[in-house]
């Protein structure tokens, strides 16, 4: 079956490959977002940043670069806003919008709000030199009257204040009036029992919101009262004296009404709350996008970022040029990958040895891609993509049990998914092209491949350890050859990836360096085509001197 039969099979395939959507988790894009929302302050800032995704609107995409510079531009500045404190506000303006009531606790915290969204309007507001954050501010709408009548009501620790009406004062004035005329009685009692010898302790406590002495069991009916419970024991009852009854009764009204009359002023503040929800919500979504914005300004500073450009050219006007690109998930010393594709050449054949970081470069590629079309800065000196409509990779081994799929016919699935996806503007990205199969067979169909994608007409990044498919790159007008190589003393490897050139395998060398015996590669090495000896030694000697000029260079 020719390539193009299997392409117009691919639809049916099982194993689909998404646009954006597959490689997001392939290239680790997930733990990305999860960075991203460590820097962000609140929920929906957080829940924006692990929902990012790459976008395929060449406006979109500009506008969230834009966002990212100006808050990177703001922060460096010395700048900061404020975003209240981490609640479910969604949560408190549905209710109130649907008439519930809302307590202290909740009705104070959306105080914070609107006053940190009132700072941020004003802070943000004066920056000229930040258009597009400013926009966003002077959109937040106006809550001063909200946020007055929620301070003068209610206190930091959610509690209402005793000015938050004039009837609440009074009723709180007299209720701690009677209750300081039933304490007296209450010790006047309490003070008498005591010389009785009726009382199993001398204290005054509380049931069912009465006030009431604990006098001995045995003693019950010396003591007028009523009775309010009996300790687990039974050896203690809880009575209520008879002089305290009527002022425990005048208490209890009391705090009903001041309970009432609390209610009332939680109501009318959750109504004005309610009526304020569609501005409310919109502040919090204005919030949110500054939160985000200012994650993403914190996670460019952490990375030593620079803003990519995103381009919508067409044809052979596309250009995906990194230089000093880093991995962002990597730590320790990285080396920079610096490369250019599109402007002469749509494939790139990566060839070198194993662990020389061919994969590293694959990653690292789709990756700033993925987080270029999302709006986020990249870890490089120079970063420019065309506008991509998906990265399709197929990078590792996923051979799948479940469907009984070997490695091999795991990779011609998702290249099969790939072909029948990729567009003239995706990205494509194949590790280990040709590889699980015959060597020979395996370097036929890599030949293959790469030839139908350069018809097809997107940017490729390929790998391979097959020489035969390096050297067929090497005579295709519009591909390219690239190397990763080891340091040729240490054998340590340097992670650069040079274009123009093959790499080399190392096998032998790596073999010896390990201890295969001379005899066994003496062998090998005989068993080696001439032309296969010549192009490996000349390769070396090329690598050598191109050590030699870097050396120099920084000398």
């Amino acid at each position: 079956m020719v390539l193009d039969d299997l392409t117009q099979d691919s639809a049916d395939q099982s194993h689909v490959l998404g646009g954006f959507s597959q490689s997001v988790e392939l290239l680790e894009f997930n733990q990305i977002r999860q960075q991203v929302a460590s820097y962000a302050r609140t929920l929906m800032g957080q829940d924006a940043a692990r929902h990012l995704t790459p976008d395929r609107d060449l406006l979109e995409i500009a506008t969230r670069q834009q966002e990212t510079t100006e808050s990177r531009q703001f922060l460096e500045q010395g700048g900061s806003l404020e975003f209240g404190p981490q609640e479910d506000f969604q949560e408190y303006v549905q209710r109130a919008l649907l008439g519930g009531l809302l307590r202290g606790g909740e009705l104070y915290p959306i105080h914070d709000l609107v006053r940190a969204a009132g700072y941020d309007r004003a802070n943000l507001s004066r920056h000229e030199e930040l258009p597009l954050l400013s926009s966003y501010a002077e959109n937040i709408p106006d809550h001063s009257s909200l946020q007055r009548a929620i301070g003068a009501a209610i206190s930091p620790a959610g509690e209402v204040l005793d000015d938050a009406s004039p009837t609440l004062r009074d009723l709180r004035h007299e209720s701690r009036r009677i209750q300081q005329n039933l304490n007296e009685v209450m010790e006047r009692s309490l003070r008498r029992f005591q010389r009785q010898e009726l009382v199993q302790e001398p204290i005054i406590t509380q049931r069912n919101g009465r006030l009431v002495l604990l006098i001995k069991a045995e003693m019950r009916p010396r003591v007028a009262g009523i009775v309010h419970d009996v300790s687990d024991s039974g050896a203690t009852v809880f009575i209520e004296p008879m002089a305290a009854v009527e002022q425990g009764n005048r208490w209890r009204e009391a705090r009903l009404a001041e309970d009432r009359e609390v209610e009332r002023v939680l109501r009318q503040l959750s109504g004005m709350v309610g009526q304020a929800g569609e501005d409310l919500l919109l502040t919090l979504d204005l919030l949110g996008r500054l939160d985000l914005s200012m994650a993403k300004g914190r996670y460019s500073i952490s990375l030593k970022a620079t803003q990519p450009w995103v381009t919508g050219q067409e044809g052979q006007d596309r250009n995906l040029r990194l230089t000093g690109a880093r991995h962002p998930l990597l730590t320790g010393d990285v080396v920079p990958v610096s490369l250019d594709l599109g402007a002469e050449f749509t494939v790139m054949l990566i060839t070198g040895p194993n662990a020389g970081g061919k994969t590293v470069t694959l990653k690292t590629v789709g990756l700033l891609a993925l987080m270029a079309h999302a709006g986020l800065h990249v870890p490089a000196e120079e970063a420019h993509f065309p506008l991509l409509d998906g990265v399709y990779a197929d990078i590792g081994d996923q051979q799948s049990i479940e469907q009984a799929l070997s490695t091999f016919s795991s990779h011609v699935q998702n290249l099969l998914s790939i072909m029948g996806q990729a567009t003239g503007n995706s990205l494509v990205l194949v590790d280990e092209l040709g590889t699980s199969t015959d060597p020979e067979e395996g370097s036929a169909l890599a030949t293959a491949i790469l030839s139908h994608f350069q018809s097809l007409g997107p940017l490729v990044v390929a790998t391979t350890h097959h020489r035969g498919v390096a050297s067929f790159v090497q005579d295709q007008p519009g591909m390219i050859n690239a190397s990763v190589d080891l340091h040729p003393q240490t054998l340590e490897p340097t992670y650069r990836v040079t274009q123009g050139l093959p790499g080399r395998s190392y096998a032998l060398t790596i073999a010896g360096r390990l201890g295969m015996p001379e005899a066994i590669l003496r062998q090998a090495r005989s068993s080696m085509s001439p032309m296969e000896q010549a192009t490996e030694n000349l390769l070396g000697e090329l690598q050598g001197e191109r050590l030699l000029v870097e050396e120099l260079r920084r000398e």
